[in-house]
C-alpha cells in the first residue's frame, strides 16, 4: 500500500496483536475500520512500546480545518474527508467516506491520547473570555428574529469581516482558520451548531 501523504511504500507495524500500516518516510499511519478504536483502548503506553512509537512526536504542522482532503484513500483511491476527532478543533483526521479507514499524520495519535486524558491545550483565560464575548456580540448582531424573517434582512457583517474583527481584538488569534476552529468549538459546545447525522 502507498502512503496517501507522501506516496512511499507503507510497512506493517504491530501494536500488540493489531497490525497497522505505517509510512517509514513521513510516519503517517493507516488504520483500517475499527483499528483506531482498538489502539485507543490499549492506551498510549502500548503504542510507546511498539514500532509506532516514533509517530507520537511530530514537529510537522498540518492543516487543522475540516474540509475535503487532498489525500486519496489508500484502499479505494477516492478522496478522503478531513474532520474533527470527537468534535475537537485542533485534532483533524483524514477519513474515507466509504468506510475503508482513517489516516493519521505524524503526531496526531498523540493529540488524541492527550485529549482523552483531559490535557487538551486551552487558550489562556483572558483570551478565551475575549473570544467568547466577541462571539456573543457577533451572534447577537446577526441573529434574525422570527418577525424579521419575512423581510429577509441582509447580514450585518460577512463572516470574513467578523473574523477580521476578532483577529484585531484578541491577542493570539493569528489566522482566520484558528479563530474559526475556536468559534466552531464554542458553537458545538453551546448546542447552537450540531453535526448532521
Amino acid at each position: 500500500m502507498k502512503c496517501p501523504r507522501c506516496g512511499s511504500g507503507m510497512k506493517t507495524a504491530a501494536v500488540r496483536n493489531v497490525e497497522l500500516d505505517m509510512c517509514p518516510a513521513c510516519e503517517g499511519v493507516w488504520f483500517d475500520e475499527g483499528e483506531l478504536n482498538r489502539i485507543i483502548e490499549m492506551g498510549e503506553k502500548a503504542v510507546r512500546d511498539s514500532a509506532l512509537a516514533p509517530t507520537l512526536k511530530s514537529e510537522i504542522e498540518c492543516d487543522e480545518r475540516p474540509s475535503l482532503s487532498e489525500l486519496p484513500c489508500p484502499r479505494c483511491s477516492r478522496p478522503m474527508m478531513r474532520y474533527y476527532y470527537d468534535c475537537i478543533p485542533g485534532i483533524v483526521l483524514d477519513g474515507c467516506n466509504y468506510g475503508c479507514g482513517i489516516f493519521l499524520d505524524d503526531g496526531e495519535l498523540h493529540k488524541i491520547f492527550v485529549h482523552i486524558s483531559g490535557g487538551d491545550e486551552k487558550l489562556p483565560p483572558e483570551e478565551e473570555a475575549a473570544m467568547q464575548e466577541l462571539m456573543k456580540e457577533i451572534t447577537e448582531d446577526n441573529i434574525v428574529k422570527d418577525d424579521e424573517l419575512a423581510e429577509k434582512p441582509e447580514p450585518k457583517k460577512s463572516t470574513l469581516e467578523a473574523l477580521s474583527e476578532i483577529e484585531d481584538k484578541v491577542p493570539g488569534a493569528k489566522s482566520p482558520g484558528k479563530v474559526l476552529d475556536f468559534l466552531t468549538g464554542l458553537l458545538l459546545e453551546s448546542g447552537i451548531l450540531r453535526y448532521k447525522d
